[in-house]
């Protein structure tokens, strides 16, 4: 619960001072948003190549874990509405499969505490991956997006290789 909390204040004050810098008169834009597994994302781009291209570093918050990548993508249309990237950091999340069924869980634990066990037993999956993002008012500009995230690394508290990936839905400031 610690975890949680301490996350969701380090994202509300990153986001904030994102948000400030991106205002800047420059190439710089912030975005916040949501997606699964990750229920927040807050991201930082800066466009690149005439406005055909961006680099971006978000943070990326979930229920247990939490997790940074940094990431290049190319627009694939005249209108800038279709892109494709590369990423590297946090892909996903992968859950941990724990296991209530051993017989081995403290008898005061039960059915409940094995369901809130296995909520709650997320871990990042770090490594490289590939995205596809839609921007409905085009690469770099104000708007509403969707991006698709999916890539193969290792898992933060497991170090078991995994495949994995994520979806964001957010708002480019």
């Amino acid at each position: 619960m610690k975890s949680t909390l301490l996350s969701t204040l380090v994202f509300t004050g990153t986001s904030m001072l994102l948000a400030n810098f991106a205002h800047a008169d420059n190439d710089f834009s912030f975005s916040m948003g949501t997606g699964f597994p990750y229920f927040g994302s807050a991201e930082v781009s800066m466009a690149a190549g005439g406005g055909d291209q961006r680099w971006f570093g978000h943070y990326k918050v979930g229920i247990d874990d939490d997790g940074f990548a940094l990431g290049f993508e190319q627009a694939l249309d005249n209108e800038k509405k279709h892109a494709l990237g590369v990423m590297f950091g946090a892909i996903g999340l992968k859950n941990n499969d724990s296991d209530c069924h051993s017989g081995d869980e403290e008898p005061n634990i039960g059915a409940l505490g094995c369901f809130l066990g296995a909520a709650f037993d997320w871990e990042t999956v770090n490594g490289v991956g590939a995205s596809y993002g839609y921007y409905f008012n085009g690469l770099n500009e104000a708007g509403w997006r969707v991006r698709l995230e999916a890539g193969y690394g290792k898992g933060s508290e497991t170090d078991i290789n995994y495949t994995s990936g994520n979806m964001i839905v957010s708002y480019q400031f």
